[in-house]
């Protein structure tokens, strides 16, 4: 039973019988009346945790050899004694702490008895002190003293009857019938009666929690309802027999399963918890029971109301629960569970974020050793395993410390522990998602061991037995899913034959039906593709549709569940080639990834493989399916996790965009193309720059909803920049700093939560109902630069295409690539990584490319891939890219021939063709002068992640004041950087830089060696608009954050960058290694330090695609700042600006191109250089 409010003792009224016929005070009491001792408390004052529980026994002419009173503990320092003692003419208490020394006596002595005899009900309480030694401890006995009078006295032997009978009392053999008698022989005017019902209620549900007999808590209900009755609205007591009212009839529907009981039991509770204030000593235990039942109300109704009111309750029972209150970890636990139950119904990750914290602390406040410890380690290794399961590609950190804390639980258990099967079903689950993840098979062993033992200790007829079945045939379907032998039938028969008597031993209208019928059918559907049996797939595709049938609408289940029927018909298809299971197929996907209940990574998924059919099978419902995946994958990888996780989500599936946009291309819907991928790529980028949006406009407006947007925009992107403690912590981490990075995850997800809320307000008000929204293809056009096109170019393996977005024009220009393809993109970049490995172009320091010292092996492989007329592979890397790609844009441009003054074009480039030089694309010759048509002779180059990203820093460009506070530039030197290789160029490079903006009046802070200290660094980028790296950097493509440059004393990550919020940064010139390097994986994000640092804020940043050599590095840069001086003093207001840079470059590289050529040598040093942003 649920624990029982602790302090009522203190508020209860004396307790008595009052005789049945009231007169004077000398014949109140014949000589056959019968005397009774009553609600006998024990008390210890002051608390000694030495004395955990004293023995009391009783001696008088019936209890010759002394017996022991049954206490029952109250709280820490009282216990009671329920049954009523009949008095014999005298009668003594010894009181002990153990059975070797006397503690204490009570002795009450004939004369002492006489005085309440005769008076009866007027004395109807007493207390007395028993005599001891000890003077450090005091231990006393307060009773009620009991009248009752002669004759016949009224019992319910029947529990459907309300009426009384009369019985003798000799026919009593039992406590609980002379309990029963005291109650119901008084008249309902006794001022005792309500009490000694209430003690009877006691005495029957105490011993119901042993016997789990129906009649005993029938009873109890009864005498607790009776005595609520009887008292008025406000008597004190009516709070307490309220209470006790609802848990009865709680813990009847815990053991029976009426509806109509846990009905009452809210309606009692929830009157006992409000007829009391906040300072009520018991209060946290009632609130706690009606979280309880209000939770086991929304798991019969399924209404969202109960499990949120559920978790209100519990809520405040743990604010009420004073500090070192016994039972916090078990209100804990269930404040836990209750949130565990809204997740599951909602996927609101807060839920199952604050599901974790609150059982990580009620393991935390559980002692060593206290047997409830189990409970709290399995409910929270439930709510791991639940994040888990309902995330897309779920932490394998959550269901290590699943199994853990599941390990943990089964070896504190006893043996026979009558949950250890639960526990073993627990583990063995967990195991099974992890194998999932990993494929270590020994997982998969450790789970069907777990598995069968709790099937095997669970006897037949439990009613848990059916679902320990279903889950071992799942573990034998995964074992004979991973065998290489598809025709050994052992484990999936094994597998069929569980799961058909699980269903048959579950009645009908069971709530399991549908997950063992879903089971079944995916058994039946893995032994089809083994055996081609049509009547297995038969049987799976009824199993299955068995399941939906039952499932009810709303249920966040039913997502998997169409899409499991929607796989079956797709592997009957691929028997039976019959259409009519193809369109089933995509209708069941189509179903289950539009289901509102659903949980979001259950709907992509689905979602994805609708897209995938309607591709191949159904091209008419494309664009439905890919216009549904694009609004789920923002959702896979929302603001409520780090940026770390975000990529990790983003993994392999960033180029759903460009699969989108392919669909839409062959649609001819240009439009759609273009927004699909300004919203499926560069998710967390944008996400970053939406939490930066301007919003003066909005503050114009509602000065305080903006501040209250612009600080929650705030702590939400310092949020995402955390370190993801959760995904590195070890499973022996302290249970303390477990709940440290919890609450930290917590704070975060309800951080994102706030921050959706209030841009839902925003967008209410009509002027700025498209706040944040991604912007159509009209409005994008609206911006474009008039200083060139943006060109977008979409890779995919149907088919490539580019866009030109014009200023000026209403629509995009299509631009189709039909000669070039993905594959073809693949291989120019395999070539180009493999050819700059082979030549040892790793890090700054070269100072020359290894074209003489490659490995021979190495470069015969290399060599082996160019094609003939070609002098090396960049040169056929180059050529390509001219011929296929940048020819046929530049033709639908109409520009044809070169110019001295080239207008700009930015590239936004999709797939592997992210990765190759667009910008160097061209015909080059080995020497001078022979070189053909080549991209920079026709216009000027740069990139952009999107097309939005140029956008915004073209509008806020506009915004900048090009005057001498704007035009600080500082300078970061580090030739030799503690244990990296000396890079002497870069000193040659800062003294070029000095020697070019010498005399005139731009503000020049140079940083070099042990100067440039990272605190220094970041110091001075938070007042210099533009920056110079020239030094060591990494590009970490597992964690981008991490990546950064090496500076003396410590390396400054960009994670710190963008912290910081530099509102005045304008441009960054990163003369490092790989500074806009990608990740494979992540394609469509950026992933690299001249992205990151767009996303920090910078206006234009100037990068390198691979190592570049330390001994032309001054030029370039020395020329490139030439240039930009060239265009502009600080006299005439124009001064550095981050719009000239991209000339600059143009002309820096078309400087050293003149010196070098444009031999193997020569494009090694300048192709690397790359411009992004205005």
């Amino acid at each position: 039973m649920l624990p029982r409010d602790s302090s009522g003792e203190k508020d209860r009224m004396p307790l008595s019988v009052q005789p049945s016929n009231v007169g004077e005070s000398d014949t109140v009491c014949s000589n056959s009346s019968k005397f009774f001792l009553t609600d006998i408390l024990i008390e210890l004052s002051p608390e000694d945790p030495e004395h955990i529980s004293p023995i009391v026994e009783i001696f008088d002419s019936q209890h010759e050899n002394g017996d022991t009173l049954l206490l029952e503990k109250v709280s820490s320092r009282k216990w009671r004694h329920l049954s009523p003692i009949e008095l014999a003419d005298e009668i003594t208490f010894m009181a002990r702490w153990d059975t070797t020394g006397d503690f204490g006596y009570i002795h009450l002595t004939s004369a002492e008895l006489e005085g309440p005899r005769k008076q009866g009900a007027s004395i109807n309480r007493f207390r007395r002190q028993f005599a001891v030694d000890a003077d450090n401890v005091t231990l006393t006995m307060s009773y009620g003293f009991c009248v009752v009078p002669p004759g016949k006295y009224v019992l319910l032997e029947d529990e459907n009857d309300l009426l009384p009978r009369e019985v003798t009392l000799a026919s009593f053999t039992e406590q609980s019938k002379l309990v029963f008698a005291f109650a119901f022989a008084l008249p309902d005017d006794a001022p005792q009666k309500p009490e000694l019902l209430n003690l009877c209620g006691d005495w029957y549900l105490q011993r119901f929690k042993s016997t789990k007999a129906e009649d005993d808590v029938s009873k109890a209900i009864k005498a607790y309802e009776f005595a609520a009755q009887l008292v008025p609205e406000d008597d004190s007591r009516l709070g307490g027999f309220l209470y006790s009212v609802g848990a009865s009839y709680l813990g009847r529907y815990q053991e029976f399963g009426v509806f109509r009981d846990i009905n009452e039991a809210v309606c009692s509770i929830e009157a006992a918890v409000n007829i009391v204030p906040d300072s009520y000593a018991g209060k946290q235990d009632r609130l706690n029971d009606l979280g309880n039942a209000l939770q086991y109300r929304f798991r019969r109704t399924g209404q969202l109301t109960d499990i949120s009111d559920a978790i209100l309750a519990h809520q405040k029972a743990t604010t009420l629960a004073p500090c070192g209150h016994g039972n916090l970890p078990i209100m804990l636990r269930n404040l836990g569970n209750s949130f565990m139950s809204r997740f599951q119904s909602t996927g609101n990750l807060s839920d199952i974020s604050e599901a974790i914290s609150t059982h990580q602390k009620a393991v935390h406040f559980t002692q060593d050793g206290d047997v409830k410890m189990v409970g709290h380690l399995t409910s929270l290794g439930v709510a791991y395993t639940l994040r888990f399961m309902f995330e897309h590609k779920g932490d394998i950190a959550d269901i290590s410390a699943a199994i853990s804390a599941h390990r943990k639980a089964i070896n504190l258990s006893p043996k026979g522990h009558e949950t250890l099967p639960n526990m073993l079903n627990n583990v063995a689950l967990s195991l099974v998602f992890r194998y999932d993840r990993t494929r270590n098979i020994a997982d998969l062993s450790e789970a069907i061991k777990a598995q069968q033992e709790a099937v095997n200790l669970t006897p037949g007829g439990h009613p848990d037995r059916p679902a320990w079945m279903n889950s071992l045939g799942n573990i034998f379907l995964r074992r004979f899913e991973c065998r290489t032998n598809s025709e050994d039938l052992a484990d999936i028969s094994r597998a069929i034959a569980l799961q058909q008597k699980a269903i048959e031993l579950t009645p009908d209208g069971h709530a399991n039906i549908l997950s063992y019928s879903s089971s079944l059918g995916n058994s039946f559907r893995s032994r089809c593709r083994s055996t081609k049996d049509a009547q297995d797939m038969l049987d799976a595709i009824s199993a299955h549709q068995r399941a939906l049938d039952l499932i009810p609408e709303g249920h966040p289940d039913k997502a998997s569940l169409l899409a499991e029927l929607g796989k079956s018909f797709f592997v009957r298809f691929e028997h039976t080639a019959d259409p009519t299971d193809i369109e089933k197929s995509i209708s069941n996907y189509r179903l289950g990834s539009t289901s509102s209940s659903g949980i979001p990574s259950v709907r992509f998924e689905a979602a994805r493989i609708w897209c995938g059919l309607c591709r191949k099978y159904d091209p008419s419902q494309a664009l439905d399916a890919y216009a549904v995946v694009i609004e789920l994958v923002s959702r896979i990888a929302g603001v409520e996790q780090t940026i770390q996780k975000r990529h990790e989500k983003l993994a392999d599936i960033s180029d759903l965009s460009v699969s989108a946009a392919a669909a839409a291309f062959s649609a001819g819907r240009y439009e759609t193309a273009l927004e699909w991928l300004e919203q499926g790529r560069c998710i967390v980028w944008s996400q970053i720059n939406a939490l930066r949006s301007p919003i003066d406009e909005l503050r114009m407006y509602d000065e305080p909803l903006a501040n209250r947007l612009y600080h929650l925009s705030r702590s939400l992107e310092n949020a995402g920049t955390r370190a993801d403690g959760l995904g590195t912590i070890g499973t022996d981490a302290s249970m303390g700093r477990r709940i440290s990075l919890q609450d930290e995850v917590t704070a975060h997800v309800k951080l994102a939560q706030e921050w959706d809320e209030l841009v839902k307000q925003v967008r209410d008000i009509p002027r700025f109902r498209n706040f944040l929204r991604p912007q159509p293809c009209s409005e994008l056009l609206n911006d474009i630069p008039e200083s060139g096109p943006v060109v977008v170019v979409n890779v995919h393996k149907d088919r490539c295409d580019a866009l030109a977005l014009i200023a000026g024009a209403d629509t995009p220009l299509h631009i189709p690539l039909e000669n070039f393809s993905s594959r073809q993109a693949e291989n120019l970049r395999r070539l180009l990584h493999l050819y700059l490995s082979s030549h040892g172009v790793r890090m700054r320091g070269d100072t020359k490319p290894n074209i003489d010292d490659a490995d021979p092996t190495i470069r015969a492989i290399k060599l082996g891939t160019i094609k003939s007329g070609h002098d090396s592979a960049i040169h056929e890397v180059l050529h390509d890219l001219w011929v296929y790609v940048v020819k046929p844009i530049l033709d639908g441009l109409a520009i044809s021939r070169p110019s001295t003054d080239p207008s700009r074009i930015w590239w936004c480039a999709t797939g592997p063709l992210s990765f190759l030089p667009i910008h160097g694309a061209g015909l080059y010759g080995r020497k001078k002068n022979t070189a053909g048509p080549c991209l920079s002779d026709f216009a000027i180059s740069s990139y952009t992640p999107t097309v939005g990203a140029l956008l915004e820093r073209t509008k806020k460009s506009q915004n900048i004041k090009a005057d001498q506070n704007l035009s600080g530039l500082v300078m970061v030197s580090q030739p030799n950087t503690p244990l990296l290789p000396s890079i002497p160029g870069t000193t040659r490079e800062i003294r070029a830089i000095e020697q070019v903006l010498k005399g005139t009046k731009h503000s020049v802070l140079c940083l070099e060696g042990d100067v440039a200290s990272k605190s220094r660094v970041i110091k001075e980028m938070e007042t210099h608009p533009w920056i110079h790296f020239a030094c060591h950097a990494i590009q970490e493509t597992s964690n981008p954050l991490e990546s950064g440059f090496y500076l003396y004393d410590k390396r400054l990550d960009l994670a710190e960058i963008i912290q910081k919020r530099l509102p005045t940064a304008e441009f960054a010139f990163l003369s490092a290694c790989q500074t806009s390097t990608g990740d494979e994986k992540l394609s469509e994000e950026a992933v690299h330090l001249a992205g990151g640092m767009l996303a920090a804020g910078y206006q234009g940043v100037v990068a390198t695609m691979w190592s570049i050599q330390d001994r032309h590095g001054p030029k370039i840069a020395g020329d490139f700042y030439t240039s930009v001086l060239s265009r502009g003093t600080p006299d005439e207001g124009e001064g550095l600006k981050s719009g000239a840079a991209a000339h600059a470059l143009h002309y820096a590289i078309q400087q050293i191109r003149k010196t070098l050529g444009d031999s193997e040598g020569s494009l090694l040093v300048w192709v690397p250089y790359v411009h992004m942003g205005v």
